[in-house]
This record gives structure tokens, sequence and C-alpha cells, in this order.
């Protein structure tokens, strides 16, 4: 990882940190507090993350791992039949988060629930990574 990425991952944690503190502290009227510090916590953990992971694959003991992982992963990324199952994978996954979503929406809408919108959103947000998972798993015993 570039000096540049971890310079915007530090971006990204303050940024992050400052809105989960405007949705602890702040009552406004334009956004829901709940999905305020949801958003800054998942901004402040995702850039955590990969600070750690920066700072793991610099150390001189795992930078010869790293980069032969690195061209291993470059050779199966320009797989021309990797390439057309993460397509389709990808593809099936944004219709089925869009359906998710859609779904969760018209049910929290139904049942009058401010707060279990955020919940639901959440899940289905978590669930997108399994569900990429299984469907990459599916295209390539379908191929």
């Amino acid at each position: 990882m570039k000096k540049e990425d971890s310079i915007i991952f530090m971006v990204y944690l303050f940024i992050g940190a400052a809105v989960a503190l405007f949705g602890i502290t702040g009552k406004n009227g334009l956004f829901d507090s709940g999905a305020l510090l949801v958003m800054g916590f998942s901004l402040v953990i995702g850039s955590l993350g990969q600070l750690v992971r920066s700072w793991h694959n610099r150390k001189p003991e795992n930078k010869e791992l790293y980069e032969t992982e690195m061209r291993h992963q470059r050779i199966e990324w320009n797989d021309e039949r990797n390439r057309q199952i993460r397509y389709y994978a990808g593809y099936l996954t944004y219709v089925v988060t869009m359906a998710g979503c859609f779904t969760a929406a018209v049910i929290t809408n139904l049942l009058g629930a401010g707060n279990r919108t955020v919940f639901i959103l959440l899940v289905a947000g978590a669930a997108e990574g399994v569900i990429f998972t299984v469907f990459q798993w599916y295209a390539r015993r379908k191929m």
C-alpha cells in the first residue's frame, strides 16, 4: 500500500470520528442520530482495519510474503474465467441487494419503525458480502 493510501485512510478515520461524534451529541432534524453513529463507526473501523493491514504488510518479515501474494492475486485477477465469474457474482449481488433494500424499506414503512430501518439496512449491508461469496461459489460450480 502506498503512503498516499495511508493518508487517505487517516482522513477517513478523522471524518468517521467526527460523524460518529456528531451522531452521539447531535439531535438534529435533518438526519437520524443512529444513522450518523453507524456511518461514523463504520468509517472508523474500516479505515483502522486498512491501516493495520498496511502496517502488518510493511513489516520486514511479512513484506516478501505480501509481495508473493500480490503477484498471485494479479495473475488470478487477470484470468478471463475468474473475471467473468466476478462480473456475474457482482451483478447477482447487486440485484439481490436492491431487492433486499426495497423490501426492508417497505416492511419498515408498514411497521412504522424509524430506528429499525438502520438496523435492517445494516444487516442487509453485512449480508451482501456473504451473498457475494455464495453467488461466486455457485458461479464457479456452474462454469
